[in-house]
């Protein structure tokens, strides 16, 4: 009978399945749980519920004046409310007890989600806005995701159809209204046609040199997403007129 070589014998072993059977460890991930012990924590009071709180916007309060509004709320998680029929925005100051009002100011307004666990709350309102409240949604152990009512980012935007008329205006020594103020506009270009002087541009007050964007000559500014619907008015400093073309829609 053939000796076989012990170097071989690892070979000829039929397979081995030692430990195929034995309970692997599940992975575990930071903060995840399985629904059921959430919902065991809900039933149990380990999972805080939902707690809102609206703050009145018709008066200004704030640091500066003396009367900024400190509510004594707790949480690590928050959310402003996104009915803009009611909400209106203000800006927030997340502090433990013991900061007072050395921390950083955060404006916010409808939609805004925060995950930042606070003591209390303070709060400024530095322009008073009529009917509007700022609605606080907040809780312990709880979070805010953007849902399928959350604002989002178009990156392939179809174009705007509209329909304008390119239209010359003189710009000169004295404020003048060159695009009138419209709540739906869609669409802005203007370009400084003159060949030497800079005229300047602004937006909801009589232009100034100091308060207007500047057009050097042949330049151009469009407002295409963001668009401003108050009136939008040119001056030009010194010297002669400046002409500018501009369409609106």
């Amino acid at each position: 009978m053939a000796t076989q070589a012990p170097a071989l014998l690892k070979f000829m072993r039929p397979p081995e399945s030692a430990g195929a059977n034995d309970v692997k460890p599940q992975p575990i991930f930071a903060g995840f749980q399985k629904p059921s012990i959430d919902m065991e924590a809900v039933r149990d009071g380990r999972r805080a519920p939902l707690l809102y709180l609206d703050v009145a916007l018709d008066s200004t309060f704030s640091i500066s004046a003396g009367n900024a509004q400190i509510y004594p709320i707790s949480g690590n998680s928050l959310y402003i409310d996104q009915d803009t029929s009611v909400v209106g925005n203000a800006t927030l100051h997340f502090q433990d007890t013991n900061l007072q009002i050395a921390s950083a100011p955060i404006f916010a307004g409808a939609g805004f989600i925060a995950k930042v666990p606070f003591t209390q709350l303070l709060i400024e309102n530095k322009t008073a806005q009529a009917g509007k409240v700022l609605r606080i949604v907040y809780g312990t152990d709880v979070d805010f995701t953007a849902g399928v009512n959350a604002t989002l980012a178009v990156s392939d935007q179809p174009p705007i159809r509209f329909s304008g008329t390119s239209q010359q205006h003189t710009s000169t020594t004295s404020s003048g209204i060159i695009v009138p103020a419209s709540t739906t506009r869609k669409f802005v270009m203007i370009q400084n046609k003159d060949s030497l002087l800079t005229t300047y541009v602004s937006v909801g007050v009589a232009a100034t040199s100091a308060n207007g964007f500047a057009l050097p000559p042949n330049a151009s500014m469009t407002f295409d997403s963001a668009v401003a619907t108050n009136a939008m008015y040119s001056i030009t400093p010194a010297g002669s007129n400046a002409n500018i073309v501009h369409l609106y829609a």
